[in-house]
């Protein structure tokens, strides 16, 4: 508990008192005594119960983050008269109800009022349980440049309002139930940086627009129901380090105009439905790391441009309809640790130098078409923990491995 001697020093501007054990209710601290109160930082402790509404009588604060917590119960619409707060952090707790309450407040006398939180820069709610829609008004909160609101069980549609939110520079409403269409009017908040949508239930077209973000660093469009084409405007966005859309039902190529991304470090757009052959143009990403276009239905051969990647990790082409053999550049990806190739109609020999950076962990290249001799610098190589090459015509002793 904290000491009761701190509620006499009615002067306190500060209080910050994360990561340690305290537990209880937050009523039963007496913080409502502290009216000169700025900034109450009680994170990462173990308080229960939920946030009483008499937390309104401080009325001066500034920030107020409770984050993982075990509280629970709602969010009380007496925060909404907190004019002052610029960050309201409430992330990882238990949380319950639905977000309206933050926009519709109970002053004696006065009812459905809207909040009074037109200062609040920072508003995280994730990790909690919290239902129902995301409310409109959320698009009153002009001042926002930091939302969270993932990992709840949130319904519906993503508001077109949101586009008021001129300021904001991180959106994430991931891991939902989120439906319905990614809103066009998203491509006109220009300062995100990031933008995440990811696993929700969202169906329907990528916005070409979002190729307006040009400060954009994390799009995270994954484990969706979006179709149609993955836009080309998205090479427009020069500062993307991650690019994630797998796990959709995306058709058509694999853009050109994605090798443009002289900053990228993962493209993820494994288990769609893209078709054609993979861009020459991939090989301009010099700085990517991870590249995942496994289980689409591509076709044509692997490009040898793909050598050029020299900072690339892992490497995953399987079960598509690639055909043709592996190119010697394969064996120039110094860093590799993860090569998948395998369901492949690949054919030819494995190339020479495979492995030669030392760094291949994870090889699979069963159920294709590859024959002739095991390489020497596979053979040798001594950090493979798992290999998978049947189903083909090779030739070797496997045994002799590492």
């Amino acid at each position: 508990m904290i000491p009761q001697s701190i509620m006499s020093l009615k002067e306190l501007r500060a209080l910050i008192l994360h990561k340690n054990q305290i537990r209880g209710s937050l009523f039963q601290l007496g913080l409502t005594s502290l009216t000169k109160l700025r900034f109450l930082v009680l994170s990462n402790n173990f308080l229960s119960s939920s946030i009483p509404k008499e937390i309104c009588s401080l009325k001066r604060l500034v920030s107020l983050n409770l984050s993982s917590n075990q509280l629970g119960g709602h969010i009380p619409s007496e925060i909404g008269f907190l004019s002052k707060l610029i960050r309201l952090d409430l992330s990882n707790n238990n949380i319950i109800g639905r977000l309206d309450s933050l926009f519709m407040t109970n002053k004696p006398g006065k009812y459905n009022n809207k909040s009074s939180l037109s200062n609040l820069k920072v508003l995280a709610l994730s990790s909690n349980q919290l239902t129902g829609p995301i409310p409109h008004e959320l698009g009153d909160l002009v001042s926002l440049e930091y939302l969270n609101l993932s990992q709840n069980s949130l319904v519906d549609s993503i508001p077109t309002k949101i586009i008021n939110l001129k300021e904001l520079k991180s959106l994430d409403l991931s891991d939902n139930n989120l439906s319905g269409h990614i809103p066009e009017q998203i491509g006109n908040l220009v300062r995100l940086r990031s933008l995440k949508l990811n696993s929700n239930q969202l169906s329907g077209h990528i916005p070409n627009n979002l190729g307006n973000l040009a400060k954009l660093c994390f799009l995270y469009l994954q484990s969706n129901k979006l179709s149609w084409h993955i836009p080309q405007e998205l090479g427009s966005l020069l500062n993307l380090k991650d690019l994630q859309l797998y796990d959709n039902k995306l058709i058509g190529s694999i853009p050109n105009s994605l090798g443009n991304l002289p900053r990228l470090s993962t493209l993820s757009v494994w288990r769609n439905q893209l078709s054609g052959c993979i861009s020459q143009e991939l090989g301009n990403l010099v700085n990517l790391e991870n590249l995942y276009l496994s289980e689409n239905m591509l076709t044509g051969s692997i490009p040898n441009s793909l050598g050029n990647l020299t900072k690339l990790t892992a490497l995953h082409i399987r079960s598509n309809q690639l055909s043709g053999s592996i190119p010697k550049e394969i064996s120039s990806l110094m860093n590799l640790n993860i090569l998948h190739i395998d369901q492949n109609n690949l054919s030819g020999e494995l190339p020479l130098g495979l492995c030669a950076g030392g760094q291949l962990q994870n090889f699979t290249a069963q159920d294709n078409n590859l024959v002739g001799p095991l390489p020497t610098s596979l053979l040798n190589c001594k950090t493979l923990v798992r290999v998978r090459l049947e189903r083909n015509q090779l030739e070797g002793d496997i045994s002799e491995l590492g």
